[in-house]
């Protein structure tokens, strides 16, 4: 199945209108994007970097998206390396810096509070599986 089908699906999990592959983020690498998430789409086996789309060059460009981009990574790493707590802060800082990614936080405030109470353990790598087209 085509991977762009698999993202447009995945638009609505993230709470974002454009979702794109590492594959498009490298042809437009002055453009507004934020990574998402690890994802293994339904079908495949590998995961691979998801990124939401937020704008052109001229906003990439800009000092307010530097510390956005900034502080959503933060967040990213922190979940990413199981620190929940250091990550729900940083989630409660990216919130009402980025109001579009409000489903976005939403959804990862979900994870780390089901992280918190069940650890995924040492082995867990980050990735979420993606059950539905």
């Amino acid at each position: 199945m085509n991977l762009a089908s698999r993202l447009e699906g995945l638009c609505k999990t993230y709470g974002v209108p454009i979702i794109i592959s590492e594959t498009t983020k490298a042809r437009i690498p002055d453009w507004a994007v934020v990574e998402l998430d690890l994802v293994a789409v339904k079908g495949k086996e590998e995961a691979i970097r998801i990124y939401a789309l937020l704008g052109d060059e001229s906003m990439a460009r800009s000092e307010g998206f530097a510390q956005k981009y900034a502080m959503h990574a933060g967040m990213l790493d922190a979940y990413r390396q199981q620190r929940w707590h250091e990550a729900r802060d940083a989630l409660n800082n990216c919130r009402p810096a980025e109001p579009r990614l409000a489903g976005l936080y939403d959804l990862y405030a979900s994870r780390i509070a089901d992280f918190v109470e069940m650890p995924p353990g040492p082995d867990w790598r980050g990735i979420y599986v993606a059950e539905t087209k």
